[in-house]
């Protein structure tokens, strides 16, 4: 897995009386998969498949601080492109099939509700909403060493 992640953020920003930040970003990301198996000893069959995903995407952040330990996130995830290439050759010798998956897309908002309990813990909550009935809920508690 390769990813290369690239984002500008501007803080000092002031709405509806809130300080505020905002952030965007983009992210490309390339996984690799490859499986290879030989033949035996009287054999022809060579087994060969490999996979290859690209995926391009964007994120736009933006940050309201509430209070002093609460800050309220929302963001967008759009993916710009995304493209799958298989190469399968299990079927038997030189019968290898190349498939090309171009533009499929998924795109995420997500709202978070981010505490700051101590110094060195924090407690989160999002909520992720999507195309394709893509969702999800998750409650999160981190802390800093």
């Amino acid at each position: 897995i390769f990813t290369l992640h690239a984002a500008i953020k501007k803080k000092e920003l002031h709405i509806l009386g809130f300080e505020a930040y905002w952030e965007l970003g983009l992210k490309e990301r390339v996984i690799y998969r490859d499986e290879f198996s030989e033949s035996d000893n009287f054999g022809t069959r060579l087994d060969f498949n490999s996979e290859t995903q690209f995926m391009s995407s964007a994120h736009l952040e933006l940050g309201l601080q509430l209070s002093e330990k609460h800050l309220l996130e929302f963001a967008l995830r759009p993916i710009l492109y995304a493209s799958q290439r298989s190469l399968d050759g299990s079927e038997g010798p030189n019968t290898f099939t190349v498939v090309d998956i171009p533009d499929f897309d998924v795109h995420t908002a997500r709202a978070s509700l981010v505490s700051k309990i101590s110094d060195s813990s924090t407690f989160r909550a999002d909520l992720i909403v999507g195309e394709r009935s893509t969702w999800g809920a998750s409650l999160g508690f981190s802390i800093d060493l």
